[in-house]
C-alpha cells in the first residue's frame, strides 16, 4: 500500500508542470533612477535629443505597423465610429517632462550668470532671495562664476525638433496603412480588412502643435541665446543670424510642407521671446525692429480668414519688438529720462511707419484676439511716435502745406489718435477698454510734448533777455 501511494505521487509529481522561473523585480532605487531628474544641464539636454529621437521614430512609417497585433483588437468593428480607433501613443508627454527638466537648469544657469554680472562671485547664504538647486537644496557653499560653455549644443539640439515636427505633420505616418485587423462578419468567422478610408488610423500630432511643448521649447531657446551671446569664440551663439533664420521661417508659405507642424508659429513666438527677454539681447535685435515688422505684418496677411492664432502671435510679437526699442532707448538715456514719458527717437522712422500700417491692418480683423493686440500695440509704440524735425527741414523742402503737415512732430501720434478714437467703440469691451488706454497714452504724450515746448521757449526767451541786459550794461 504504501508502495502504491509512492507510486502515485512520483507519478502526479512528473504529470504537473515545472515551476515558472522567478521574474526579475524592479527595485526601490531602479525605478527611482529611472525616472529621476537630471544631475546638468549636458545630461537633460541628451536625454532631451534621446526623447526627439523616440519621437520621430514613432512617426515613421513601419512595415510593422501593416502586420496582425496579437491582441487582434486594433480597430473596431465594421459600422462603428472612428473615435474607437486605437492608436499607440507619441511620446510627446515623456518630451515635455525633458524640456521641463532642460528649462529649469537653464533657469538656473541664467540666475547664476545674472548674479555673476553685478559680483566676480556668487555667494550663497540662507536669505530670502536664494538660487536654489534646480532638483536640490539651496546652496550654501560659494559658487564660481563660470560661463556655460554648453549653450550652442544645447541650442543644435532644441533645434532638431523644429525638423521633427514638420516631418511628424507632413508624413502620413500610420493614416496611409490599410487595416488589418479581423473583422466580425455575420456566420462568425473573421475576415482580413479590405482597405477602406473608414477604418485608417489618426495621424500623430507633432509636438510644436501642443501649446505648452511649444512654450516651453520657446523659452529654452531664448535662455540658451541669452546665455551663449557672451561666449568667446566658436562658442559664441549669434542672435544676429538666428533672428534672421527664425524670420526666414516664419515667412514661409503656410501650406507649404516645410510650414506645417506649428513651425512658423514657434519661429515667432522665439523672435517675440528674444526680444523682450534682457536687455542684452534687446540690444541685439532692436536694430531689426523694421524686419521684425515687416515679418509680423506679413504674417496678419497670411494668417487667413480662420483661426486667429497665427495673428494674435504676430501681434504679441510687434509688442515685444517695442519693448525692446523701449528698454534700450531708456538704457542709452541713462537717468536723464527716467521720468519722461516719451522716448523720440527709440524706434527708427521706417519702423515707425510700418507700426502704423500693422495698427491699421489689425484693427480690420473680426477676431477680438488681434484687435486687443493692435490696441496695445499702439498705447506700446505711442510714446516713440515724437518726431524729430531737424531744423531748417522745410525750407529745403519748399515749405508747402503738404511738407508742413508731415513735417509736424506730431504727425504720426496724431494718425494713432485717430486710429484710438475711431476704434474705443468696439464691440468687445476687452477691445475698447486698450483702445481708450491708449488714447489716454497718445494725450500723455502730447501734453508732455507741449510742456517741454514751451519749457524749451521759455528758457531762450531768458536767456535772450539775460543776454540783451548785459549788452545794455554800461
Amino acid at each position: 500500500m504504501v508502495t502504491a501511494a509512492k507510486s502515485s505521487t512520483m507519478a502526479a509529481d512528473t504529470s504537473s508542470p515545472p515551476p515558472h522561473p522567478p521574474t526579475k523585480v524592479a527595485t526601490k532605487p531602479e525605478a527611482e533612477n529611472e525616472h529621476a531628474p537630471p544631475s546638468s544641464a549636458e545630461e537633460a539636454a541628451a536625454l532631451l535629443g534621446a526623447a526627439i529621437g523616440e519621437a520621430r521614430t514613432s512617426s515613421s512609417v513601419t512595415s510593422s505597423a501593416n502586420q496582425l497585433p496579437a491582441s487582434g483588437h486594433t480597430n473596431p468593428p465594421v459600422g462603428m465610429h472612428s473615435i474607437f480607433v486605437v492608436q499607440s501613443p507619441i511620446p510627446n508627454g515623456m518630451l515635455f517632462i525633458r524640456l521641463c527638466n532642460l528649462r529649469t537648469w537653464l533657469r538656473w544657469h541664467a540666475d547664476v550668470m545674472d548674479r555673476a554680472s553685478k559680483k566676480d562671485s556668487v555667494e550663497i547664504v540662507e536669505d530670502d532671495n536664494p538660487i536654489a538647486h534646480p532638483f536640490g537644496n539651496k546652496l550654501k557653499t560659494q559658487y564660481p562664476a563660470e560661463q556655460f560653455t554648453a549653450a550652442r549644443s544645447i541650442l543644435a539640439v532644441l533645434m532638431k525638433l523644429l525638423e521633427v515636427s514638420s516631418a511628424m505633420a507632413t508624413s502620413d505616418g500610420n493614416a496611409n496603412n490599410v487595416d488589418a485587423s479581423p473583422q466580425i462578419t455575420t456566420s462568425g468567422k473573421s475576415k482580413m480588412a479590405t482597405g477602406s478610408p473608414k477604418q485608417k488610423q489618426h495621424k500623430p500630432l507633432a509636438p510644436l502643435l501642443s501649446t505648452p511643448i511649444r512654450n516651453t521649447w520657446v523659452e529654452c531657446i531664448s535662455l540658451c541665446l541669452a546665455l551663449g551671446s557672451s561666449l568667446p569664440g566658436n562658442l559664441r551663439t549669434d542672435p544676429y543670424t538666428f533672428v534672421n533664420k527664425m524670420l526666414e521661417i516664419s515667412n514661409w508659405n503656410p501650406r507649404s510642407k516645410m510650414a506645417a507642424g506649428g513651425v512658423r508659429l514657434a519661429a515667432l513666438q522665439v523672435v517675440g521671446r528674444v526680444c523682450s527677454l534682457n536687455i542684452d539681447l534687446a540690444k541685439r535685435t532692436a536694430p531689426y525692429a523694421w524686419e521684425i515688422l515687416q515679418c509680423c505684418h506679413k504674417g496678419l496677411l497670411s494668417g487667413g480668414a480662420g483661426e486667429p492664432g497665427h495673428r494674435a502671435a504676430c501681434v504679441k510679437t510687434a509688442c515685444c519688438v517695442v519693448i525692446s526699442c523701449r528698454k534700450v532707448a531708456s538704457g542709452v538715456r541713462g537717468g536723464d529720462g527716467a521720468d519722461s514719458f516719451s522716448v523720440p527717437g527709440a524706434m527708427e522712422e521706417r519702423a515707425v511707419q510700418e507700426g502704423i500700417k500693422f495698427i491699421k491692418r489689425a484693427t480690420s480683423d473680426k477676431y477680438p484676439e488681434v484687435r486687443l493686440g493692435a490696441a496695445m500695440f499702439a498705447g506700446l509704440i505711442a510714446p516713440m511716435l515724437i518726431r524729430n524735425i531737424p531744423t531748417g527741414s522745410l525750407s529745403r523742402n519748399g515749405g508747402g502745406r503738404d511738407n508742413e503737415e508731415l513735417a509736424t512732430p506730431l504727425a504720426w501720434l496724431e494718425e494713432v489718435t485717430q486710429f484710438a478714437l475711431k476704434n474705443i467703440d468696439d464691440e468687445s469691451a476687452g477691445v475698447a477698454t486698450a483702445w481708450a488706454s491708449a488714447l489716454a497714452r497718445c494725450i500723455c504724450v502730447s501734453v508732455e510734448h507741449g510742456t517741454s515746448v514751451r519749457d524749451a521757449q521759455s528758457e531762450d526767451q531768458a536767456s535772450r533777455r539775460s543776454a540783451d541786459v548785459d549788452d545794455e550794461a554800461p
